[in-house]
């Protein structure tokens, strides 16, 4: 790895609308040295000809650019076609349809400099809706104690750490090392689990509580949640999978027993495909998730009032207010018996 130097690698399938973006804003960056690799995965549109075209661009902004061209591979893929050419002490993932603010990558670097103990440091974002970036409609940061945590594991395991791809910088000897074979699961989508949750069990994260990222919403994002039961089952059980893979992978690299994550996980997303199946009012799949359940994992009071929900429809109101309060009561213990086993595994 290049001391100081900073590699920036961006996924882009079919991105000409905001791929120019994007890439101005790499090239505004405060901090030098930067190399920006661009992988275009299989983009049938005119986004690799138009990243052909700003080869000249970089050049004379000093930045090292490398494109590459490749079949279609999804997000995970394209990443992994990125890692071998980062040659920097620093790396970062940006989205190509979001952008960064100018300085940064020159921040994220001062905060390393700052905390030497942390693998990855993930700074705070703008929320802007595409049809009006000059207005911010929020920040990403949510539950503040949480993000200021160094230890991010759960929280990343259940969804509650930053998810922007862009928010976060990486010590490029820390990742290969929980990463020696020098890649990521090759998912689709959710490459933020395959890239953070290795570095996260066994390393601190600093967060940096200054928006340095501009996350974009659009009218048909992913972000904005699956529109029908098939769909939204298809996204947990495509989390699911990604998960558990990359749990594997920690296992089998870091020599360590992730048997209690699995059991997390086998739980919250047969609870999920339950909820799922509630929500669309779906009876026999609910029971079918209910005595899969049963059999592999156990029952608990929520799940009997999930079941009570189609038994009894005329206290469905009542026990709709209970399946909540429950499962919520039953999650936070969970989530405080997996914290114990977590920092007994860390002292």
């Amino acid at each position: 790895m290049t001391k100081d130097l900073v590699s920036i690698i961006t996924p882009c399938y079919n991105m000409e609308k905001y791929i120019s973006r994007l890439m101005d804003s790499v090239i505004k960056q405060t901090y030098r040295p930067i190399e920006f690799v661009l992988v275009d995965d299989g983009s049938t549109d005119q986004s690799y000809r138009i990243a052909e075209a700003y080869k000249a661009k970089f050049k004379q902004a000093g930045i090292d650019y490398i494109l590459i061209h490749q079949e279609n591979n999804g997000l995970g893929g394209a990443i992994n076609a990125g890692l071998q050419f980062v040659t920097g002490e620093y790396l970062c993932w940006p989205d190509a349809d979001d952008y960064l603010e100018p300085t940064a990558v020159e921040d994220r670097v001062k905060a390393f400099l700052e905390h030497p103990d942390c693998a990855v440091v993930t700074s705070n974002a703008y929320v802007r809706q595409s049809s009006n970036l000059q207005e911010v409609t929020l920040l990403v940061d949510g539950d503040i104690r949480k993000h200021i945590d160094p230890w991010q594991f759960l929280y990343h395991l259940n969804e509650e750490s930053i998810f922007c791809s862009g928010c976060h910088m990486a010590k490029s000897s820390m990742f290969f090392k929980v990463n020696p074979d020098g890649s990521i699961y090759p998912a689709r989508r959710g490459q933020n689990w395959q890239m953070l949750l290795p570095l996260y069990y066994k390393y601190k994260r600093y967060f940096l509580n200054k928006p340095l990222y501009n996350y974009v919403i659009y009218e048909d994002s992913m972000s904005r949640g699956d529109s029908n039961y098939e769909k939204s089952r298809y996204r947990f059980e495509e989390h699911e999978e990604i998960i558990k893979k990359v749990l594997k992978k920690i296992e089998d690299v870091q020599k360590v027993d992730m048997k209690e994550y699995f059991k997390f996980i086998d739980e919250k997303y047969a609870k999920l495909r339950m909820s799922l199946a509630i929500k669309y009012s779906k009876p026999d799949v609910f029971v079918q998730e209910y005595r899969k359940k049963k059999a592999t994992i156990g029952l608990d009071i929520q799940d009997f009032l999930g079941y009570m929900k189609f038994k009894i429809p005329f206290l469905k109101v009542v026990i709709d207010v209970l399946y909540r309060i429950v499962g919520r009561l039953i999650f936070f213990r969970k989530l405080k018996e997996m914290k114990q086993i977590f920092e007994r595994e860390h002292r």
